[in-house]
């Protein structure tokens, strides 16, 4: 783009041959994390279920450790850019299965696996 296609595309009205061209436009007070939820209710518009704006993390970026590496790197990032956490959302250190989740496989194991003669 050039210089002066910025200037034109900074007026609060858009031009006499967009408004023609777009009928019904409307922008909508939310920002990005808001446009894909909005986005994901589109899917399901206009008789599908009831959607909050925002979700458990609020659109705010969210970062998950998997080790303490992970996590002094992210301490580490976040004092050189002055930035804080904002809120704890899940306890404890490292991934583990639900208490309810079978971990014992359905499958009877069968022994190794010969090799036939051809």
């Amino acid at each position: 783009m050039r210089a002066h296609e910025f200037i034109v595309e900074a007026k609060r009205r858009l031009r006499k041959g967009s408004q023609h061209a777009l009928p019904d436009s409307h922008t909508w007070a939310t920002d990005f994390y808001g446009a894909y939820r909005f986005g994901l209710a589109l899917a399901s518009a206009p008789e599908g279920p009831d959607m909050a704006e925002k979700g458990p993390t609020s659109g705010r970026m969210t970062t998950i450790s998997y080790s303490q590496g992970d996590q002094d790197i992210l301490d580490g990032a976040a004092q050189r850019m002055g930035v804080r956490k904002h809120e704890k959302l899940t306890k404890g250190k490292g991934s583990v299965e639900m208490p309810d989740v079978n971990k014992q496989s359905p499958i009877t194991p069968k022994g190794p696996v010969k090799k036939g003669r051809h």
